[in-house]
């Protein structure tokens, strides 16, 4: 699995996609322990400017290789358009509570969206009923049953698995495709009420497995 970090410089609309040197692509194993979702963060790094070197860093994030560069992609996918910011060093915010932190009992909730974008179809076997159980599905394998085993019985997840539902974000990186889900979703109860979001998209939009 992969990471996708961005962040919206102060001052800027756009959103800058963050590569972490020496990490294969920002792969999640390799990746510093403790960056999540709404860490506060102190980045030092800079740039890229060179057309080239930002081509072949979003194609090793996304295992594409140089294909993604030369446009094997669908000629209907946008590319990431996205600048990179390279990071040289970082320093954690300290957070208060984080040291006393023990792992409870909790249930969570999460939709899952079928997204099928700028006419990208899911494949047939994508349905609604397999990816429920694949997911919330109680089965040995599925995500249910190994998240309770590795958490030992601490950790479940509700939820609903919605779609396929069709849009076109006008690039093809991870958050600008989430921004435009949720803009299509947002207000409704399936996304409101449920605390984890995630998407299905077809290879040909995302290739990397996993990304988060």
């Amino acid at each position: 699995a992969r990471l996708d970090v961005g962040f919206v410089p102060p001052g800027h609309t756009q959103m800058v996609q963050m590569v972490f040197p020496g990490t294969g692509g920002n792969a999640g194993r390799n990746m510093p322990m403790g960056l999540l979702h709404g860490s506060e963060v102190n980045f030092t790094g800079y740039e890229e400017k060179s057309e080239n070197a930002t081509a072949a860093m979003k194609a090793e994030m996304t295992d594409s290789g140089t294909q993604v560069v030369v446009g094997s992609v669908q000629q209907q996918t946008p590319r990431d358009k996205r600048p990179v910011f390279v990071v040289e060093s970082f320093d954690f915010y300290a957070v208060e509570g984080d040291e006393d932190r023990r792992l409870a009992k909790q249930q969570k909730t999460a939709v899952i969206v079928l997204y099928q974008p700028c006419g990208n179809k899911l494949n047939k076997e994508v349905t609604v009923e397999r990816v429920t159980s694949s997911f919330f599905g109680t089965a040995k394998g599925s995500f249910q049953q190994v998240l309770g085993v590795c958490s030992r019985g601490m950790v479940s997840f509700t939820g609903k698995v919605v779609g396929p539902i069709d849009g076109c974000p006008d690039s093809s990186d991870p958050m600008t495709t989430y921004i435009k889900v949720k803009e299509q979703l947002e207000g409704t109860p399936d996304w409101d009420n449920n605390e984890y979001k995630l998407m299905v998209v077809p290879k040909a939009w995302i290739s990397v497995v996993g990304l988060g």
